[in-house]
């Protein structure tokens, strides 16, 4: 059984961490190379709103995984309050950050919110947002290396 919950768990890490950092690294291709900057959000916003839901399970299945595994012993582990760490910022970014995108976007209506008057306070919450995104990537390199380890 145990190396059930580890396959499984190292799955759900490699296609997590790794859809974070790769997400990442695309959305900065888009942008770099699609003219047209409005299309390019809307279509970036789509695949970190994916990330963000599967995040949401993904964080929720791996603590689970980790607790049937060590009981109560997962509480002292590194590896349990990063994949916390991460499910927090996931829930910062899903239920806190993009709603104030996204009002923004809409306030800025019908002009495009980087030609309107909403357009620094956008700059603004969408730099939180990338800091928040990036910190979770990081997490999960420190996730990869913690479940390596145990």
């Amino acid at each position: 059984m145990k190396q059930w919950f580890d396959n499984v768990s190292a799955i759900v890490i490699t296609f997590w961490v790794g859809g974070l950092w790769v997400t990442g690294f695309w959305a900065y291709v888009l942008f770099k190379n699609v003219p047209d900057q409005k299309l390019a959000g809307q279509v970036a916003t789509e695949y970190f709103h994916i990330m963000s839901t599967f995040g949401l399970y993904a964080a929720c299945f791996l603590l689970l995984l980790r607790f049937f595994k060590n009981g109560f012993q997962a509480l002292n582990q590194v590896y349990f309050w990063t994949i916390i760490a991460m499910l927090s910022l996931v829930l910062a970014n899903q239920y806190g950050i993009e709603p104030q995108l996204e009002l923004v976007r809409k306030s800025a209506l019908p002009l495009d919110v980087m030609q309107s008057p909403y357009a620094d306070s956008f700059k603004m919450w969408h730099g939180v947002a990338s800091v928040v995104y990036m910190v979770q990537c990081v997490f999960g390199l420190i996730v990869v290396t913690k479940r390596l380890s145990n």
